[in-house]
């Protein structure tokens, strides 16, 4: 889809800019429509969820606020849920390397994110 919506997007741009050139070669005053500033590819790759930008508590977050982390899907997520279940909350950040699937690459790509209090 991200394809399609790109190859569209360039042909609106190509378009725009030949408009441009057989508008020159008339010579006429008038200016071409302008090339949108971004395209809806790129609108929809640069508008993230805010939920995906914000901290998460990990003491606290349900399974669907777990998995905007980088690298934690469903199964980690719940994962995270089950061993705070079973043994309490979380006193760092770095803690969440102790759960089953979770390393320190995980942790440190989510530091900023990842909150305890």
């Amino acid at each position: 889809m991200k394809l399609k919506q790109a190859l569209l997007a360039s042909a609106f741009f190509l378009l725009n800019i030949s408009s441009a050139v057989v508008w020159a070669a008339n010579g006429t005053t008038a200016s071409a429509p302008a090339a949108p500033a971004h395209t809806s590819a790129q609108t929809q790759a640069s508008a993230a969820p805010a939920e995906a930008q914000a901290p998460v508590n990990i003491n606290t977050a349900d399974v669907k606020a777990l998995s905007t982390l980088k690298g934690i899907g469903p199964a980690k997520a719940q994962a995270i849920v089950d061993y705070r279940k079973a043994n309490g909350k979380f006193a760092a950040a770095d803690d969440l390397a102790k759960v089953k699937g979770i390393g320190a690459k995980i942790v440190a790509d989510n530091l900023s994110r990842i909150v305890t209090q």
